[in-house]
């Protein structure tokens, strides 16, 4: 269960990604059962849809989430070419960064440095942002 009190499932997204969720209902239907799930994804996955209000939505803050330390990885790739950089800057949870240990934690300052210098480019799917000093 999960803090909730919802029971906890795996969804299987296109292209194979594995992510959590929390049944909300179910429904038994002539051809099995359906399920109505909340799925907790990164920002670079949601797009708001304009005329919206989300002043109402809870908004949480966990330990160590944005504006944090931790708040960007930088992953490692096999292969440097002077076309594409050995190194992604990813925004902590983005949902294209693999979920092993090959990540990175970096501050802001470390990943600033890395996309300044041309060490590292952003991901194209979270576009990381850093906060100015």
């Amino acid at each position: 269960m999960s803090d909730s009190g919802r029971p906890q499932v795996e969804v299987t997204l296109p292209g194979g990604r594995v992510v959590a969720g929390e049944v909300l209902s179910r429904t038994r239907g002539a051809d099995g059962w359906s399920y109505e799930v909340a799925l907790s994804v990164p920002a670079a996955a949601v797009r708001p849809l304009p005329g919206q209000d989300y002043s109402g939505v809870p908004t949480r803050t966990p330990a160590g989430g944005p504006g944090t330390a931790t708040a960007w990885v930088l992953q490692p790739l096999r292969h440097d070419r002077p076309d594409q950089r050995a190194v992604v800057l990813h925004e902590r949870g983005c949902w294209v960064a693999p979920e092993d240990s090959g990540l990175i934690p970096a501050e802001a300052k470390h990943a600033r440095v890395f996309l300044r210098e041309g060490w590292a480019v952003p991901c194209e799917a979270c576009h990381p942002t850093l906060p100015e000093t």
